[in-house]
């Protein structure tokens, strides 16, 4: 009966160790996920609102990272701008 006993207060402490180990690797993914769509909000903040891009997929690639082509004038810093 006591070694019944002792393994289940061993089963149950290993159970919640390994919950709170679960919670917290849980909590860093969260925080990880939230961190890099924050610095993606940034960049796209700092984006020109007005800003519209003319993407053309140029046909003939079969794979999946096919070629684009950017209609418009770059500006200096390599973007497309519109035509007048």
């Amino acid at each position: 009966m006591v070694d019944y006993v002792s393994d289940l207060i061993f089963f149950l402490i290993y159970v919640m160790i390994c919950s709170i180990i679960g919670a917290v690797l849980i909590v860093i993914g969260l925080y990880i996920v939230l961190w890099g769509k924050g610095k993606e909000a940034v960049k796209v903040a700092e984006l020109p609102a007005n800003e519209n891009l003319d993407v053309v997929i140029v046909p003939g690639k079969s794979e999946p990272q096919g070629e684009l082509e950017l209609k418009g004038k770059k500006d200096e810093g390599g973007l497309p701008q519109e035509e007048p």
